[in-house]
């Protein structure tokens, strides 16, 4: 009898120390604004997250420090100590392990332990206030207005993208980014897979990108090592101002999926580089004076309205066009829509030139894989696919952008897939890469249908209660958050 009853004292001690954690990371804190990340005063191993003014106490993993310009917590030597702000708290700061603390995020970044034995360290993920970003060129950097994100919260862990790794004494310790999604959303094995390789960093992510800096991210740096900023510009020797190498990697940052590994990097960039080329070499059927706005699709108009003082023409490296597609990149980019419908131009003008070809490239289309899916393989054609001469290689790509424009026996551009196929041979040789064997032309392929193996339900319908759907929608769910975007809209 005594033991039960110690038993239960302790599991009352312990509820009223959770309740009073809690009650203090409620009213202790002073939000400076209604939503967002801030530093924990007289605390740097420790942060607050605020949501409608409520503010919730966070805590580092052991060792780790709030990197408030980041929004993510690093390492001491890379972090600014914020001890020295004024508090607005009352009270002592509460200290939690990353074991036991109340959160409502997942885990965003990877720390390597420098220990002799291998260790993984995970630290809390944390959404962070995006802006607008700046534009890059070979002498100047122009930094356009910013614009703070909003995003809901879900105490359930996500699917990342990158597995674990270990390192043992000696090896580097800079913290390694790895993709997760915040929300808890009724998805598909078919989803979680995909989301695998769509998975997105948050925009902010690009503003410390710079060629060299050792902190880039893991996929830049794997770029920055097959592609020089010497061949780059050999390469584009014409290239408009904006389309810059700095750019080009501000622009990988988010897509952690692209150029993952060194084996698919040189095949990547050379597929890219060769579609970029195409699209941008001529103007395509641009109407300047034209809207672009698909009043058509109600939810078209519903979701990505058209701003009528601006025009959806093709801008970017793939030529993005109509408000739905600027609507939806601005979705997965922003969180929010309305950065790119009423702000097209940094299409144009940024880093974005670059990222909207990115994103097209990483975003499948049922029944069309993604480019990057065919690319490193994760896409294998079925009987149907077979059967229609849609093998792995640079021609499947082309069939992705265009389809019968440039694909089958009758084009009606019958010469767009030569002039691809010439840039890839081009930018092969360039990076070194091996194409013998590779299917480059499409000129024998019938268009990707519903009976291929890409076919996965990946949207959400509102006017289907929010259930996947294989038709297009405004609410992708390979874009965090739409889920509950989708409910909302009813």
């Amino acid at each position: 009898l005594t033991f039960f009853l110690k038993i239960l004292v302790m599991r009352l001690f312990s509820g009223v120390f959770v309740l009073s954690n809690l009650l203090s990371s409620v009213f202790s804190f002073s939000c400076p604004d209604s939503d967002g990340f801030f530093p924990a005063p007289s605390d740097c191993s420790s942060f607050y997250q605020c949501v409608g003014w409520y503010s919730y106490h966070q805590a580092c993993p052991s060792g780790l420090r709030y990197n408030y310009g980041g929004n993510y917590c690093d390492w001491p030597d890379n972090v600014k100590c914020y001890e020295e702000i004024p508090t607005t708290t009352s009270g002592s700061t509460q200290k939690s392990s990353t074991s036991s603390m109340s959160t409502t995020v997942s885990t965003t970044i990877k720390v390597s332990s420098t220990s002799t034995e291998s260790t993984t360290t995970k630290s809390p993920k944390t959404t962070t206030t995006q802006s607008i970003p700046s534009t890059t060129s070979k002498k100047t950097d122009t930094t356009t207005k910013s614009t703070t994100e909003k995003q809901p919260q879900t105490t359930s862990t996500q699917t990342t993208m990158a597995e674990e790794t270990t390192t043992t004494e000696g090896a580097s310790t800079t913290p390694e980014l790895i993709c997760s999604y915040l929300e808890d959303e009724p998805i598909t094995p078919e989803v979680r897979s995909q989301r695998l390789s769509t998975c997105m960093f948050p925009a902010s992510i690009v503003d410390s990108v710079e060629p060299g800096r050792k902190e880039n991210p893991a996929n830049v740096k794997i770029v920055e090592a097959i592609l020089t900023e010497e061949v780059f510009y050999t390469a584009f020797p014409n290239a408009n101002n904006a389309y810059t190498y700095t750019n080009f990697l501000k622009a990988l940052a988010p897509f952690p999926s692209v150029c993952k590994t060194e084996i698919h990097c040189k095949q990547e960039l050379a597929t890219m580089f060769a579609h970029f080329q195409q699209e941008t070499k001529i103007e395509m059927e641009n109407c300047f004076v034209c809207a672009y706005c698909k009043t058509w699709l109600h939810w078209s108009v519903n979701t990505y309205r058209c701003n009528p003082t601006k025009r959806y023409y093709g801008r970017g490296s793939v030529k993005l066009q109509w408000n739905d597609n600027y609507g939806a990149f601005s979705q997965a980019m922003y969180g929010d829509p309305r950065v790119l419908l009423d702000n097209p131009d940094l299409v144009a003008t940024t880093w974005l030139n670059f990222a909207s070809g990115i994103w097209f490239f990483v975003a499948p289309q049922p029944p069309k894989p993604s480019m990057l899916d065919i690319v490193s393989g994760s896409w294998q054609p079925n009987e149907a696919e077979i059967a229609a001469n849609i093998l792995p290689g640079l021609g499947a790509t082309t069939m992705v952008i265009n389809g019968a424009k440039e694909c089958g026996p009758n084009p009606s551009n019958p010469t767009a897939s030569l002039n691809r196929q010439r840039y890839y041979t081009s930018f092969a040789g360039a990076l070194g890469l091996d194409i013998s064997g590779e299917k480059l032309d499409c000129k024998d392929m019938l268009p990707f249908s519903t009976a291929g193996s890409a076919n996965p339900a990946i949207y959400w319908d509102p006017d289907y209660n929010c259930r996947l759907v294989n038709w297009q929608t405004a609410f992708s769910a390979l874009v965090d958050g739409n889920y509950q975007r989708c409910l909302d809209s009813k």
